[in-house]
């Protein structure tokens, strides 16, 4: 809630005259960062700390977002036909399956 009431104070608009290669760093430093870039431009100004993300966090979401995916395909297979191949449901769930494994890889380094 409080985040929401922060974002609703945030009414004044500025403007920054940039070159192109200072643009072009801020939006790269941005995307590293995983944020907008009018919030990592609001962090660097305010001079708060910027916690690069951690690759093993940036891995660990990439496996549960395909973990995800296959659960939807599973979903979206049955609701189509009603019944499960249950060949493609076992394909499906060993690469679900392979996925968690990596999952624990990640969440024991």
């Amino acid at each position: 809630m409080q985040k929401t009431n922060i974002q609703a104070r945030r009414t004044i608009e500025t403007k920054v005259r940039l070159n192109k290669e200072e643009i072009n760093q801020i939006n790269n430093n941005a995307k590293i960062m995983r944020m907008s870039r009018a919030k990592y431009m609001r962090i660097c100004a305010l001079n708060k700390k910027i916690n690069p993300p951690d690759q093993n966090m940036i891995n660990l979401i990439r496996e549960l977002s395909m973990i995800g995916s296959n659960v939807n395909q599973i979903a979206k297979r049955f609701n189509q036909s009603k019944f499960i191949n249950f060949l493609s449901l076992k394909k499906i769930l060993e690469e679900v399956s392979n996925k968690l494994d990596n999952v624990r890889t990640i969440l024991l380094k």
